[in-house]
């Protein structure tokens, strides 16, 4: 199934840190408190990825923190962390330029690479 808005193929949505991965959830203490949010997360990331048609890329974000930002993320993290938002911002904005980045979750927290080497290496 082709989703095609007013002639729109690219989309971008923010999700939550191991959204698509539900095993990990009990793991990681900043996800307990918020199951529900990470099962409604889940299927809406696994129907932008399997079933709409879209040229998606899907930013799971760890804790996010109203901090400045530091220009710097870590990609596929192990364990969950924080985000500063104006990071969290910032990769939403760069992936949509991105043609790797395409098909593509971005799972990220904070971390020492630049913004736009990590997602080049995506």
């Amino acid at each position: 199934m082709k989703v095609l808005v007013v002639g729109v193929r690219r989309f971008v949505m923010l999700s939550s840190i191991f959204a698509m991965r539900p095993e990990e959830w009990p793991e990681e203490p900043s996800l307990a408190s918020i199951t529900n949010y990470n099962i409604a997360k889940f299927f809406a990331d696994e129907w932008l990825a399997n079933r709409s048609g879209l040229d998606w890329t899907i930013a799971q974000a760890s804790v996010l923190k109203e901090e400045p930002g530091t220009g710097r993320i870590e990609l596929d993290p192990e364990h969950d962390g924080e985000n500063p938002i104006p990071d969290v911002a910032r990769v939403l904005a760069e992936v949509l330029g991105r043609k790797n980045t395409v098909g593509k979750v971005v799972m990220m927290h904070s971390g020492d690479t630049p913004i736009g080497e990590a997602l080049a290496g995506v």
